[in-house]
């Protein structure tokens, strides 16, 4: 279910953050390091070595975001045979 709609049901595991700053911009991503007051924000589900850095203080709230990181339709790439053996590994576990 969480492959061919990963949005139903996101875990706190591998959820993003919307964090909204004081003029009124956002940054969506996954806080993984802190430096003085600055939060180090990964942006990139793929890669996260791409990050931003948000100041403590221009930080107004944050909250989960409702929506997954991985993205939808991704299972629309496999081909049967693909498709077969995803489903043999799932079935394995």
């Amino acid at each position: 279910e969480a492959i061919i709609m990963p949005g139903k049901v996101v875990s706190d595991q591998y959820s993003f953050e919307i964090i909204k700053k004081r003029d009124g911009t956002q940054v969506v991503g996954r806080a993984v390091d802190q430096k003085d007051e600055k939060i180090i924000v990964a942006v990139n589900p793929f890669d996260f070595s791409q990050t931003v850095e948000v100041v403590q203080s221009d930080i107004v709230s944050t909250e989960p975001s409702p929506i997954s990181p991985m993205p939808a339709g991704m299972i629309n790439r496999l081909n049967k045979e693909e498709l077969k053996d995803l489903l043999a590994y799932l079935l394995s576990k």
